[in-house]
């Protein structure tokens, strides 16, 4: 999922932790650039729900427990360990383990948990637009089949922030549609009625949902208002007249086949090659041989 600063993503991110929660699905949360609690405090959980955090968030370069570079890159490769099911695993923020190890070294790792042996079974993570280049995006997108990105409310979108999804299918096909999505204030359990737009890919279909203030996944598909159709141009003479004066389809291909005696004819005119008069004179002309000016006296 795509963010800026102008349009943070953190509680679609939300949204999307609870929906897995209320699947009874295994989630792990690695937390860089919030507080566990930030998470804690918001996902509503059951006796039965498997939820963990990991806080890489109060030491992740591991300067107070004097960890080596090796040990903070593996960290979240530990997480995969004695680990039997499979488990959704979701990063808060991509962005500060680019800039401290390199989106190269970020890249590999994220592609091991895609691997068919790995015990990862989605990897859900939040990447902050503002804080890393273009082909640092253009890498680990390579390595998503989805990418959400949000961006600021439009005119058209009725004050809400909008999310671009683009999903790419086993089979190479390129799903891309546009939602927006209510988000008052920041996403945490209180009083005002909060709550965000949640969007799954299944079977090549977009399916949305809307979270409530208390975390709680309602389904309530989005529905988009129908286009308006074009509206037919109203003859307002057609009330006041005995006659009508318009021409129908038919009539008017009619009229314009009609070539009218006054008209050049190209067709014609390039067809023919020129008029030649001839005139056979009979006996009942009356010919005359002299000149009739001989008389006159000149």
């Amino acid at each position: 999922m795509l963010h800026t600063l102008e349009q943070g993503g953190a509680n679609l991110l939300k949204a999307i932790i609870q929906s897995y929660v209320d699947k009874k699905i295994e989630v792990h949360v690695a937390c860089f650039e919030l507080p566990v609690s930030s998470f804690k405090d918001v996902i509503r959980t059951s006796p039965d729900s498997v939820v963990h955090y990991h806080d890489f968030f109060t030491d992740h370069l591991g300067w107070l427990e004097k960890k080596s570079d090796k040990e903070v890159k593996d960290s979240l490769e530990s997480i995969e360990e004695n680990k039997s099911d499979n488990f959704v695993l979701v990063i808060d923020s991509i962005a500060s383990l680019i800039i401290n190890f390199g989106s190269g070294s970020v890249y590999k790792r994220l592609h091991r948990f895609l691997m068919p042996e790995s015990k990862v079974q989605h990897v859900v993570t939040l990447l902050h637009k503002d804080m890393i280049e273009d082909f640092e995006f253009d890498d680990i997108s390579h390595l998503a089949s989805t990418v959400l990105r949000v961006e600021p409310p439009t005119e058209r979108s009725h004050g809400r922030p909008l999310c671009f999804v683009t999903h790419k299918t086993n089979k190479g096909k390129v799903l891309r549609e546009v939602y927006y999505f209510n988000s008052h204030g920041q996403f945490v359990a209180n009083l005002d009625y909060n709550y965000a737009l949640y969007i799954e890919i299944k079977k090549n279909k977009v399916e949305h949902y809307s979270v409530d203030a208390c975390n709680k996944l309602w389904s309530e598909p989005f529905k988009e208002s129908a286009p308006s159709k074009p509206v037919k141009p109203v003859d307002v003479m057609a009330d006041v007249t005995t006659f009508r004066l318009t021409l129908e389809d038919k009539e008017k291909e009619a009229r314009s086949q009609l070539v009218l005696p006054y008209l050049r004819n190209e067709a014609a005119s390039e067809n023919s090659g020129g008029g030649v008069i001839h005139y056979v004179p009979d006996e009942g002309d009356d010919w005359d041989e002299e000149d009739p000016d001989n008389d006159l006296n000149i």
